[in-house]
């Protein structure tokens, strides 16, 4: 590959200890470093005629381009290239020279016959490639290049090279038409140029990245027939998280190679995972119309199910009909594949939907208790059903049940994720039934969990029991609010506002009075209420910018603004409020990046995960 250097100084770069260093060489820096370099070049010129090291030469020659001393230094360079192992370097040099003095005509001829005499070697043109480059001379270099890919035959030749020469001048185009000449010499460089590619990813120009996928869309149109021109611009796209072109060239590939949906079905996973939930079904769907005998066909029905569940529970965008039909579909594939262990996620996703979101408590408690009594269930996928379970009977009022459920996953998984998880939900439980002590002894376990998520709730719910339980001895306060939080969690949404609205009156001042906002804003969110929840967040901004809350508030009117009231300008100056005034916070790493996409820049996908969903289940 090739080096690149400054634009006026072609050094190779040496240290020399001070205390090695003599008066003169000391002296000859410091004349050259204050731009003194009349009295520096006469110091190297010496310096060099004693010792003609490399060093010596390129700090005299760049003294005498100062000075505009043009003969004094050509005289040096032929003096250099006299002793040189590769002279043609110096060819450059002079012609450089030429071209500073205004002599164009001998300065292209100078470097026309460099190039007409390198020797046929790769490392021949690389060395001399690299002298042109040294001057910025890149046309020259280009020249070169070119040459040498006719007069070398290999594989590789200089189509890197000169890719990479093209991407520094910003001929996006060519820089494309090099990197698949060498793909159409050789399939087996399709990982390096990937590399190449990732790094313009990375960087996030918009005129490089809109060019690679032209050309990119181009060839694949034109070349048909080369489906490595496909999957680079399937990978490419999916880097770019342009997913729409990603799964169509998916389809095109499997239709083409007789791939049987393998392609698509593993894109699928990968669009489900960036919350693309239409084209993830569209995926998944896409498997499954191949019929009952593919290989993927059932893997593709669950998951298909999985991303219609994430779909309703993260965006909250459905209607009662949306919810039978999901529900008729879980009904039909689990008579379909049968209740057992590889289908045991589609029980637990079924019972959510029937206990939340349609009020059928006993149905979803019942098929619960039939994925728990599933005789080759794994632990794991028992105890994921034990805490959803103890969920629901949390909200139907079987707090007693519930807890001992939560216990046993906490005893059965302890210090691992599964257990850390079940231990918050019991300590919340013990939070909503006023049992402020022993919730915060277990928070306090909790707040070095290895999740961070799990880590970050158990210490703002430990917080807010500190803060508040010494305030008053009757604790009115505090468990009125914890009353409200149950009421939230139950999906009694008009008595949780009725609740918080009445302890708003009764303790103006108190401290809770941020929580109680805050609860009441995410009420509204998972109703819609997104002017509502906005002007709530921004008082807790406002009036409490000290408090443990305040960087969620920012953070949560943030992405209302971004992704739900589409005020991207208002979104933009709350993620900066973030990033400046919260440097600590959970959220200033995501915040920086949606401020970024914001700004402009190519980074990513532009609606990645919000912090908040519509399902305010703990």
């Amino acid at each position: 590959m090739l080096r690149h250097f400054s634009l006026l100084i072609f050094l190779v770069t040496f240290v020399i200890s001070a205390s090695a260093q003599s008066e003169q060489e000391q002296l000859a820096v410091q004349y050259y470093q204050d731009q003194e370099y009349e009295k520096a070049a006469d110091l190297f010129e010496e310096l060099y005629n004693e010792d003609p090291t490399v060093s010596f030469y390129n700090y005299y020659l760049d003294c005498l381009l100062e000075l505009e001393d043009y003969s004094q230094a050509k005289k040096l360079v032929r003096k250099q290239k006299r002793n040189s192992e590769f002279p043609l370097k110096y060819e450059v040099e002079l012609g450089y020279l030429y071209q500073q003095e205004g002599n164009e005509r001998k300065a292209k001829n100078t470097f026309n016959d460099a190039i007409r005499d390198v020797p046929n070697q790769r490392q021949a043109y690389i060395d001399l490639a690299n002298a042109f480059l040294s001057r910025e001379l890149h046309s020259h270099a280009i020249d070169l290049l070119k040459r040498g890919n006719r007069k070398i035959t290999s594989d590789r030749a200089f189509h890197m090279d000169l890719a990479s020469v093209y991407a520094d001048t910003k001929q996006y185009r060519k820089m494309m038409e090099q990197y698949l000449a060498l793909l159409d010499k050789n399939p087996d460089y399709a990982r390096q140029i990937k590399d190449e590619l990732q790094i313009f990813i990375e960087d996030g120009e918009k005129e490089k990245l809109s060019t690679i996928k032209n050309v990119l869309l181009e060839q694949t149109q034109e070349r048909y027939s080369n489906s490595l021109y496909a999957e680079l611009l399937m990978w490419y796209s999916t880097q770019l998280k342009d997913f729409d072109i990603a799964l169509k060239q998916a389809k095109a590939l499997d239709r083409r190679f007789n791939e049987n949906g393998k392609r698509v079905f593993y894109l699928a996973k990968v669009l489900a995972d960036n919350k693309k939930y239409d084209l993830a079904i569209e995926a998944y769907q896409y498997v499954i119309n191949k019929g009952e005998e593919n290989s993927l066909y059932l893997g593709s029905l669950i998951r298909l199910l999985d991303v219609k569940f994430d779909k309703l529970t993260q965006t909250g965008d459905y209607t009662r009909e949306d919810l039978l039909a999901l529900e008729g579909e879980y009904k039909h594939t689990l008579q379909t594949l049968g209740k057992n262990a590889s289908t045991i996620e589609l029980m637990l996703n079924m019972a959510h939907i029937q206990a939340f979101y349609m009020d059928k408590v006993e149905a979803a408690r019942n098929l619960l208790n039939e994925a728990i009594e599933l005789s080759r269930a794994k632990p794991k996928q028992i105890a994921q059903c034990k805490i959803k379970l103890a969920d629901i009977l949390v909200m139907d009022d079987d707090v007693w049940e519930a807890t001992l459920l939560y216990q046993q996953v906490d005893k059965d998984f302890k210090n691992e994720p599964l257990g850390h998880k079940a231990k918050l939900k019991n300590a919340r439980l013990s939070f909503y039934m006023g049992e402020f002590q022993w919730a915060s002894s277990q928070l306090d376990v909790l707040k070095a969990a290895t999740s961070k998520l799990i880590a970050n709730d158990a210490l703002q719910l430990y917080m807010l029991i500190k803060d508040n339980i010494g305030l008053d001895s009757s604790l009115a306060a505090i468990k009125t609010y914890a009353r409200a939080e149950m009421y939230a969690f139950q999906k009694k949404q008009d008595l949780a506002l009725k609740t918080l609205d009445s302890l708003q009156l009764q303790f103006m001042g108190h401290n809770i009075q941020d929580e109680v906002l805050f609860k009441k804003a995410e009420i509204h969110i998972s109703r819609k209420n997104y002017e509502k929840a906005d002007d709530l967040l921004a008082d807790i901004a406002k009036n409490y910018s000290q408090d443990i809350l305040a960087d969620d508030a920012l953070m949560k009117r943030a992405e209302l603004n971004e992704f739900y009231l589409k005020n991207k300008e208002k979104a933009k100056g709350l993620y900066q409020k973030i990033i400046t005034d919260y440097p600590g916070s959970l959220y200033t790493v995501k915040a920086r990046k949606r401020f970024r996409i914001l700004r402009g820049d190519d980074i990513g996908d532009e609606t990645d995960d919000a912090f908040f969903d519509t399902d305010i289940m703990p």
